[in-house]
């Protein structure tokens, strides 16, 4: 199967990469950083080793099961994948970067408030004036590792506005905890945080089939439709794994199809 250009792009991959080692890392804690990159590496250069079908597609897939079904972070592979969002690796100041989660232990801190445009910088100013410092950083030592704390944190920017965590809370708050005056980060740069042309899991597509034919009025069918209406003008990896994968798989596929979207 052949997709756009970017998904084939050697930064996301290694980004990916080092993200999926990471995760894995806490799953099978008997394998060591090392023996997990060349396994992830594999799975691209030698898929059928791993009963892989399609190497980039079944990685991507992998990644967004991962991520979005187990770790539960929505829209995680969208702006992994995105074509409009260009990724770089470098160091950043982490007082500006905004947390994108209001972690459990800053609800420790008296008279602090989280919000989402909340920076490191309001987190340590808080944290300073209530005097809270070293029972932070022992909540955060319970949390950390070597080896997790030494992988790149993930951030977005769009256009001129703040960087924004992706993946990293804990690590953010450690570095200002702990005075760092950078971090190494994954960089997302973009001018519209609306992803497009990002992968879409064919499970994702195959759900709306099944939501479909379980659906009850026409109301609720021209809804689904509606909505894969919207994917597949988003998502040019949508159209391809859906006319490829799901398409004239079943009749309830083809049923769908032939309804005419009103989006």
């Amino acid at each position: 199967m052949t997709y756009p250009e970017h998904i084939y792009d050697p930064q996301r991959l290694e980004l990916v990469g080092q993200l999926l080692e990471k995760e894995f890392q806490k799953l099978f804690p008997s394998l060591s950083a090392e023996q997990l990159n060349g396994i992830i590496k594999d799975w691209r250069t030698n898929p059928a080793t791993y009963h892989l079908e399609d190497s980039i597609r079944d990685f991507w897939d992998i990644t967004a099961a991962l991520f979005e079904s187990i770790k539960l972070k929505s829209s995680f592979t969208a702006f992994l994948t995105a074509r409009n969002y260009t990724w770089r690796q470098e160091n950043v100041d982490p007082a500006a970067v905004q947390l994108s989660s209001p972690l459990h232990q800053l609800t420790l801190i008296r008279d602090f408030t989280w919000t989402d445009e909340t920076t490191l910088s309001d987190v340590l100013t808080a944290i300073r004036h209530t005097g809270a410092i070293e029972e932070q950083r022992h909540i955060n030592d319970t949390h950390s590792t070597p080896q997790q704390d030494a992988y790149p944190i993930m951030v977005r920017k769009i256009k001129d506005g703040p960087m924004r965590v992706m993946d990293g809370n804990r690590r953010l708050l450690r570095a200002g905890l702990y005075n760092k005056q950078a971090i190494a980060a994954w960089v997302a740069y973009s001018d519209d945080l609306k992803p497009q042309d990002f992968w879409v899991p064919t499970n994702d597509l195959m759900q709306l089939v099944k939501y479909f034919a379980l659906a009850n009025t026409a109301e609720e069918r021209q809804s689904i439709r509606n909505t894969l209406e919207v994917l597949l003008r988003s998502s040019v990896i949508a159209r391809i794994n859906f006319e490829t994968r799901v398409q004239s798989q079943n009749k309830w596929s083809d049923e769908l199809m032939s309804l005419a979207p009103t989006v």
